[in-house]
C-alpha cells in the first residue's frame, strides 16, 4: 500500500511538471511583447499633397508670406478677377459659409484669394474685387514666378487661353477651382470642390476648426 501511494505521488508530480511545461510553451507562443506594432497608415491620403510656402503681395500692397498666417486656419482659393462665373460663385459660397459658422469659428479662419493672373490683378484691382465677397478676404498677387510657385505648391493647374472671354476680356485662364482649408501650422486639413454648398462648407469648418 505504501509502495502504491508513493507511485501515485510520483505520477502526480510527473503530470504537474508536464502541465507546467506545456503552459510555459503556450505562454511563450502567445507572448507578443517582442513584436513591433504595425505602422498606422495616414488617415488622410491627401495629407502633405497640398500647400507650401509662398511670398506674395496682398491687396494693400504689403508683402506677406504663409508664415504671417500661422496660428490661424487659412481658407485658400485660386482664381482671377476676370473669371466669368466659377470664381465669383465659389468666393460667394466661401463668404456665406464664414457668415454661417459664426464669429467663434470664423475669426480663427483667414480667407485668402490668390490670383492666377498677376499681369492684370494688381493690388488695387484685387482690393476692389475681394470686398465684394467678404470683409476679411485677403487678395494676393505677385510676379508670375511667385504665383507659379504658389500654384505649384497647391497643385493648382493654370493655363492661359488666348480667346476672348464672354465678359469681353481678351483671354481667360483655365485653372483648378478647389478651396483648401489649411491648419494653424500651415498643413493641409481638407478641401472643397467647386460649387460646394455654403452649408456643407460651414459644417466642415465647424468640424475641423477647434
Amino acid at each position: 500500500m505504501i509502495a502504491l501511494a508513493a507511485g501515485v505521488r510520483r505520477l502526480a508530480w510527473v503530470v504537474l511538471a508536464s502541465a507546467a511545461t506545456l503552459m510555459g510553451h503556450e505562454a511563450a507562443a502567445h507572448d507578443t511583447s517582442h513584436v513591433k506594432p504595425a505602422a498606422i497608415p495616414s488617415l488622410d491620403p491627401l495629407a502633405n499633397r497640398f500647400g507650401g510656402p509662398f511670398s506674395l503681395i496682398d491687396h494693400t500692397g504689403t508683402r506677406v508670406s504663409d508664415a504671417d498666417f500661422r496660428g490661424r486656419y487659412m481658407l485658400v482659393y485660386f482664381g482671377f478677377t476676370h473669371c466669368g462665373d466659377t470664381c465669383p460663385i465659389d468666393l460667394a459660397l466661401m463668404g456665406q459659409a464664414l457668415d454661417t459658422v459664426g464669429p467663434a469659428v470664423a475669426d480663427r479662419i483667414q480667407p485668402i484669394f490668390i490670383s492666377v493672373d498677376p499681369e492684370v490683378d494688381t493690388p488695387k484691382v484685387l482690393a476692389d474685387y475681394v470686398v465684394n465677397f467678404h470683409p476679411r478676404l485677403v487678395g494676393l498677387t505677385g510676379s508670375l514666378a511667385e504665383i507659379s510657385a504658389a500654384a505649384k505648391a497647391y497643385r493648382v493647374q493654370r493655363h492661359k487661353i488666348l480667346h476672348q472671354a464672354t465678359n469681353g476680356h481678351p483671354y481667360f485662364i483655365d485653372h483648378g477651382s478647389l478651396m483648401f482649408l489649411m491648419g494653424p501650422d500651415g498643413a493641409f486639413v481638407s478641401l472643397f470642390p467647386h460649387n460646394s454648398s455654403a452649408e456643407k462648407i460651414a459644417e466642415s469648418l465647424k468640424t475641423y476648426v477647434r
